[in-house]
């Protein structure tokens, strides 16, 4: 998982963004806008590195999204697919409805 995540963090920083440590809980990196001043402003993005074959529960995926809500900070999802190249997907709030089959 090393590897992945050095190919994730490489990958920022070749677009030009700034990137330090995560808070933790699986966040492994916080992300500044490009030509950030990083003792002024905040971080931008929290990035959630996944890895292909390792599924994630929805119940992680929300404490992770509320995490990043808390903090008013764009929660990114990386992942690395089989050719080694980053893929990123945004995650925005959702909510996971229990609905009940009705009898029609």
């Amino acid at each position: 998982r090393l590897w992945q995540k050095y190919i994730i963090y490489m990958d920022l920083r070749k677009r030009g963004y700034i990137v330090r440590t995560g808070y933790g809980e699986g966040i492994d990196f916080r992300v500044y806008k490009r030509g950030a001043d990083i003792e002024k402003d905040s971080a931008k993005f929290l990035i959630y590195p996944i890895f292909e074959g390792n599924p994630i529960e929805l119940k992680d995926l929300d404490k992770i999204t509320r995490v990043a809500m808390s903090s008013r900070k764009d929660l990114i999802v990386a992942t690395v697919d089989r050719l080694s190249k980053p893929v990123y997907y945004s995650v925005k709030k959702f909510q996971i409805l229990n609905k009940e089959d009705g009898a029609d």
